[in-house]
């Protein structure tokens, strides 16, 4: 295919996937100089952006299906933070040179899970240039219930969804893979070198093919104070949260939800050091009262989906961190853990 077929193939396979589920609110999709979206009048409509670089975000030789994946997840997961549904997706595809099998798998990747959450892609670009893909998604939330990150109240309890540090432990054993670390590197850090390649492999499957938390997302709609979701570690997105809403948060690393896949392959300090501090997990993690949590907890099972209440916000300290970590059986992570920042 050249350029133009390929575009036309995508229009085929967004025709094919989204068929029943393709919004209202999409009026105009791919072929257009632009797509027209009709937002109902009652809601907002929230818009986010993220960019996925080859080399930073994922390794050359990933599967295509797995990069799409990944890129469309990361996106619906900052709609999740907000409560927000999602409605539409434009992608932006950037090749080193044309690779067919990479540009359609890729796209295929994305839309499959476009089509499980009933967003449609409506437009994009492509260009030459080193391997990214960048998305914009839209989605809608009904006015004053979009929950952002300045309402945390003190008193608050902490929530996170699913397990924490999984997508960080499938990274350091992609590098141990890749010979970046030694064994011997990774077992100083806490890697346990009996741990099962059936254990590994479903860390790393979270680091490739993560879930956008969009469904329960919508349910913390009027209940949830302030949430985001857990992309570049959790301490410090959880600081980033604590100076919108000016508090501070208490949290019990021993409460920390941890995958037994993590705990096979990461003696527990560890373990809770990359549930602190690793990244790309995109679970959400928000606060609410705690007069809510068994009700919170219930609706995220309804959901197939584990809750755990982690912590409380608290005035904030006269000093940093704004988090303050503790733990009720004496193992905390190592100090400095907090996250990733790209500069």
């Amino acid at each position: 295919m050249k350029e133009f077929e390929f575009i036309e193939w995508i229009k085929a396979q967004v025709h094919a996937s989204s068929g029943a589920c393709a919004s209202a609110d999409v009026v105009l999709g791919i072929g257009d100089d632009c797509a027209l979206i009709r937002p109902d009048a009652h809601d907002l409509l929230a818009i986010s952006t993220d960019t996925l670089v080859a080399g930073t975000h994922f390794y050359a030789g990933t599967d295509p299906l797995a990069i799409g994946h990944k890129a469309a997840a990361s996106n619906l997961s900052d709609l999740a933070a907000m409560g927000a549904k999602p409605i539409w997706c434009t992608l932006a595809l950037t090749l080193p040179s044309w690779d067919e099998t990479l540009a359609c798998g890729i796209v295929s990747g994305v839309l499959q899970v476009l089509h499980r959450c009933g967003a449609v892609l409506v437009g994009g670009d492509t260009t030459r240039g080193p391997l990214s893909i960048t998305l914009t998604v839209g989605g809608s939330v009904p006015e004053n219930l979009a929950i952002k990150r300045s309402g945390a109240k003190v008193g608050d309890a902490v929530f996170v969804t699913g397990t924490l540090g999984d997508a960080g432990g499938g990274l350091q054993l992609k590098r141990q893979l890749r010979a970046e670390i030694s064994l011997s590197e990774a077992q100083k850090f806490g890697f346990i070198e009996a741990a099962s390649s059936e254990a590994q492999a479903v860390l790393m499957a979270r680091l490739d093919r993560p879930t956008a938390r969009v469904q329960f997302a919508q349910r913390l709609r009027g209940i949830a104070s302030a949430a985001l979701d857990v992309s570049d570690g959790f301490l410090q997105d959880l600081t980033h949260l604590c100076q919108q809403s000016s508090v501070g948060a208490l949290i019990n690393a021993a409460a920390l939800p941890l995958s037994s896949s993590l705990l096979a392959c990461f003696e527990l300090s560890a373990a809770r050091t990359l549930a602190c501090s690793a990244g790309e997990d995109y679970e959400l993690c928000f606060t609410a009262s705690s007069l809510h949590a068994d009700a919170l907890v219930q609706s995220a099972a309804d959901c197939g989906l584990r809750l755990t209440q982690v912590g409380l916000i608290c005035t904030a300290p006269l000093a940093e961190p704004l988090v303050q970590c503790w733990s009720s059986d004496g193992v905390l992570p190592q100090s400095g853990a907090r996250g990733f920042q790209h500069f």
